[in-house]
């Protein structure tokens, strides 16, 4: 439950000329037809539309509710968007990551190939393959954690941009969407995911490319 709002005759009556336009209709009836009410705001993400069509059921058998009513189609409309939106970012971060894993292994690819003198002199004067590999693991997962800072900044932009759009699309389901960045937890996650894709990409195109270049 997020707030319970007390609307009392007269403000229900000024809400109702407000938003039905009916002003002239109530002014002849001659006295206000329309009860007290309390207004219960839940969150439409919390619970699924049956979960709150199932509270719904409760007030209404409730003996100090007259009567109580929801248009619980938008909150599964809603659900819907926000299901669908989910799986969206999953497969598009699934995706990022992968591309990620290639361009960090086609830019240490191009490192190889131009240091590949360099590369075959260590062999033969004794360099290891480990030896060999480890600058460039090292600037892969340098490169992804400054990508990862990167992403985590533009997240936060971009939900800084995005925030006023969807309080007003919000608003017009009589409800609160509010978004959060990144926490201080999440952000490292991104960082250390971002620094592990980048070591993963330079490890394959090391691993593929030595055994080409090294003798």
């Amino acid at each position: 439950m997020v707030a319970v709002r007390y609307v009392d005759k007269q403000q229900a009556l000024t809400d109702f000329q407000r938003y039905a336009g009916m002003t002239a209709a109530i002014q002849t009836l001659g006295e206000n037809p329309l009860p007290a009410s309390l207004i219960v705001e839940l969150d439409p993400l919390a619970q699924s539309p049956a979960q709150l069509e199932q509270q719904l059921q409760q007030w209404s058998h409730s003996a100090i509710v007259s009567s109580a009513q929801s248009d619980l189609k938008w909150v599964a409309r809603l659900q819907a968007i926000v299901a669908l939106g989910t799986r969206a970012v999953y497969i598009l971060a699934i995706l990022l990551a992968l591309g990620a894993v290639l361009v960090m292994g086609n830019t240490i690819r191009l490192h190889i190939e131009q240091r590949r003198e360099e590369i075959e002199i260590s062999s033969l004067v004794g360099a290891t393959r480990s030896f060999i590999r480890r600058p460039f693991l090292y600037q892969g997962l340098i490169q992804g954690i400054l990508a990862g800072f990167l992403a985590w900044l533009i997240v936060a932009v971009a939900f800084a941009v995005l925030q006023g759009p969807v309080n007003h699309l919000a608003s017009l389901y009589g409800t609160q969407f509010p978004l959060h960045a990144l926490s201080p937890l999440e952000g490292f996650l991104l960082v250390l995911i971002s620094a592990a894709l980048g070591w993963l990409g330079s490890l394959l195109a090391v691993g593929r490319h030595l055994d080409n270049t090294v003798s």
